[in-house]
């Protein structure tokens, strides 16, 4: 019986498919805007900037807030817009650098005497001068009185006085001002650390450079 032989090719083995690769979903921070979650979360951290409950306000998950919030304020698009919200605040309010500076300037550097008349009594509010009522943090007055219903009657006030921390406006100053920034690098023989100590002490080998 003849065998009957087949051209038939195997189309299985030799169809190839050309398909396009679907293109990724554009994602709003690729293309360079904010997502609105992103915004939510940038928006209620300008309110009290505390990041963590942003995040959380914003409708992130509280067991992970506090690493989303890092994440979103290591991300260059939400710093622009935060930074813009902070300059849209400020001139709305006509507040500039150098108002904020002068007022740390009053905190940091006011005399404590002058809160005290010459005969050492505390002075009321009324009567201070406008840099050292700047630093004025709290003022009470305590009456204490004797007797009782119409025989009640004064017979002396306690005042207390509280002016702001020196040290932490001097430190929100110097963090304004960038001095806070340089380093100490000591320069000199590393192979003798204990005589170049005793010459940096003795000021004449300590050498300080900023980076």
């Amino acid at each position: 019986m003849p065998t009957r032989t087949s051209n038939q090719k195997n189309l299985g083995a030799t169809v190839e498919k050309n398909t396009t690769p679907k293109k990724k979903a554009a994602n709003a921070s690729d293309s360079g805007t904010l997502t609105a979650k992103q915004q939510l979360f940038a928006n209620e951290y300008l309110v009290d900037l505390n990041a963590t409950q942003a995040a959380i306000r914003a409708g992130y998950s509280a067991k992970t807030a506090q690493e989303q919030s890092s994440r979103l304020l290591s991300n260059v698009m939400v710093q622009r817009f935060i930074e813009a919200g902070r300059q849209k605040t400020a001139e709305k309010l006509e507040i500039t650098r150098e108002m904020v500076a002068k007022e740390y300037q009053k905190l940091a550097f006011a005399d404590p005497r002058k809160f005290f008349r010459e005969d050492g009594t505390i002075k009321h509010p009324t009567e201070l001068d406008d840099d050292t009522a700047a630093a004025l943090a709290s003022f009470e007055v305590l009456e204490e009185f004797a007797g009782q219903g119409p025989n009640r009657y004064q017979i002396g006030d306690t005042k207390k006085i509280k002016w702001t921390d020196k040290k932490a406006a001097l430190d929100s100053l110097c963090r304004m001002l960038g001095f806070n920034q340089d380093k100490m690098v000591l320069e000199g023989n590393d192979e003798k650390p204990i005589t170049l100590l005793m010459q940096q002490i003795g000021g004449t080998k300590f050498k300080v450079k900023a980076e």
